[in-house]
């Protein structure tokens, strides 16, 4: 029940940024979680009478509302027609995707004519790395940093019995092989490629958020840069629209 609880603040919070942004999506709209992992968030929009659907590059079950983001030798590919969706969003994902080009180009191809794409994603330079724990390790990924607060004890919920330079070595292959954290000038510079109309949303999320964040909103609005500080430590807040027949 408190994931349902969860997922439901989360489609609030979704509309809530659109809302401010001018976009509105309804029970007509054809809904995309691009990296859906499980498909919670499939079923929670469903449930709301969204037409939804997902997909992932690993799936735990695939079916008609759930598939499998292939990868063929023209790079990853999102099983959905053109010009299929209304909105796309993704929660916690971008900080693993590794070919951003390959990645917006699917997401461009995929959305209907004005239609919008919002993700959320942790930033590079979060103090606290969000899978491993690890200070700056967004920044840091070197293995004498990762082995140093291995060291320390530092673990998440899947290495407490490993030995520390296990740990190390586990850390410095994730952060490689599944991270790929970019500054926020070189988002700007590959979405730019795909939309002139790119925005960094986090003082909507922060104004729109159930969590703590939502009683810095005072402070943001006497003092813009709040937003800023928070999309650079914590949490980037991306949205995109459609709104010109580009062709990258």
């Amino acid at each position: 029940m408190k994931n349902e609880e969860n997922y439901t603040k989360i489609i609030q919070l979704h509309r809530a940024i659109l809302h401010e942004l001018g976009y509105e999506i309804n029970q007509k709209s054809t809904i995309l979680d691009f990296g859906c992992g499980a498909g919670e968030m499939v079923d929670q929009y469903r449930n709301a009478g969204f037409n939804a659907f997902g997909a992932d590059i690993e799936l735990e079950r695939e079916n008609e509302f759930l598939r499998l983001i292939r990868n063929d030798k023209n790079g990853y590919h999102i099983p959905f027609g053109d010009k299929t969706f209304d909105f796309i969003f993704s929660e916690q994902v971008f900080e693993h995707v590794q070919n951003y080009s390959q990645a917006l180009s699917e997401i461009w191809r995929i959305l209907k004519p004005n239609g919008c794409s919002l993700h959320c994603f942790p930033s590079k330079y979060k103090p606290i790395e969000p899978h491993i724990f690890v200070p700056f390790a967004g920044m840091f990924q070197r293995y004498p940093w990762l082995l140093f607060w291995a060291f320390l004890g530092i673990r998440n919920s899947y290495q407490k019995q490993l030995k520390f330079q296990d740990v190390a070595y586990r850390n410095f292959n994730y952060l490689r092989d599944k991270t790929h954290y970019l500054s926020k000038k070189d988002i700007q510079k590959y979405i730019a490629d795909y939309s002139d109309s790119m925005v960094f949303a986090e003082k909507y999320f922060i104004k729109h958020s159930s969590g703590n964040s939502r009683y810095i909103y005072p402070l943001v609005k006497g003092f813009p840069f709040i937003s800023s500080l928070y999309s650079s430590l914590h949490c980037r807040v991306v949205f995109f629209r459609k709104n010109s027949p580009r062709t990258p």
